[in-house]
């Protein structure tokens, strides 16, 4: 994969893409920093589950550390905590598309600084729906679709259509870029920069809990797979991959070091 410099790519269309993966999708703030510091800004930016949120957020006109304030609000584990999940979690749901609306308000896909290009799956056909601003819908109703991870928030009907986490048809949406752009991609599911499953097991719920890790890695490497099978064809592509396996997938305490994390991990690539 050719390397680039800041050289090559400053005065060139660049595209932002940013991929799921619950908290670990924090770190992507680091690198919309660095880019900023750099003054570097993007024609468009694509992200799928937490990478859309965070592409949203930067797409309305909220920099660094704007985000990064916001992320300092989320108090709780993160809403994408694993658990194992009955019925709909309606009061989790409501609680979540509140938050949504609240950071989006009302804008449409149209009315952002920055092209904005968020993937769902559709559940019917298992088919990526990459929501523009063609199709005039919220912002917010669009991340919704792209964070609906399976098994812990129901589906997001948007126009008759249910939809779930875009991660499950593409985790780092790279190929919807446009062709000629620079394409500038932090990946933050890497089983090599990431938690491993530990088979150590010493008591029932343990082995509850362990089998959980199981199906959360087999998840996890699925969609590795998915996002390296692609990469090796993608032209001008800068491919980030920051260490996050000392944090918690699950968790947005550490909120400030995976942030650095995906900083320092964009100036290697730059700097070394």
């Amino acid at each position: 994969m050719k390397k680039f410099s800041l050289g090559q790519i400053r005065g060139k269309k660049v595209s932002l893409v940013l991929s799921g993966g619950a908290a670990y999708g924090i770190s992507h703030i680091g690198i919309i920093k660095y880019l900023e510091e750099k003054n570097i800004k993007p024609v468009e930016v694509l992200g799928a589950s937490m990478g859309a949120i965070v592409s949203g957020l930067y797409a309305i006109g909220k920099n660094s550390k704007e985000i990064e304030e916001l992320t300092s609000k989320v108090k709780i584990k993160g809403f994408y905590q694993m658990k194992i999940s009955l019925g709909e979690n309606k009061k989790d749901y409501d609680h979540l598309k509140s938050f949504m609306k609240k950071l989006f308000e009302n804008r449409k896909m149209k009315d952002t600084q920055i092209d904005l290009k968020i993937m769902a799956t559709n559940v019917k056909t298992g088919l990526g729906k990459l929501f523009t601003k063609v199709d005039n819908v919220y912002i917010y109703e669009a991340v919704m679709a792209s964070i609906s991870v399976p098994g812990l928030f129901k589906p997001k009907k948007i126009r008759g259509i249910y939809y779930i986490d875009g991660g499950v048809f593409s985790n780092l949406p790279v190929e919807y870029a446009q062709e000629n752009n620079i394409k500038v991609a932090c990946n933050v599911i890497n089983h090599k920069k990431t938690h491993e499953y530990n088979q150590e097991q010493q008591s029932l719920f343990s082995l509850l809990e362990g089998n959980l890790k199981v199906v959360r890695s087999t998840i996890h490497y699925l969609i590795e797979n998915q996002t390296n099978a692609k990469a090796q064809y993608i032209k001008n592509l800068i491919l980030i991959e920051p260490n996050l396996s000392k944090f918690s997938k699950v968790s947005f305490d550490d909120y400030k070091p995976m942030i650095k994390r995906g900083y320092d991990e964009i100036k290697r690539y730059f700097e070394n």
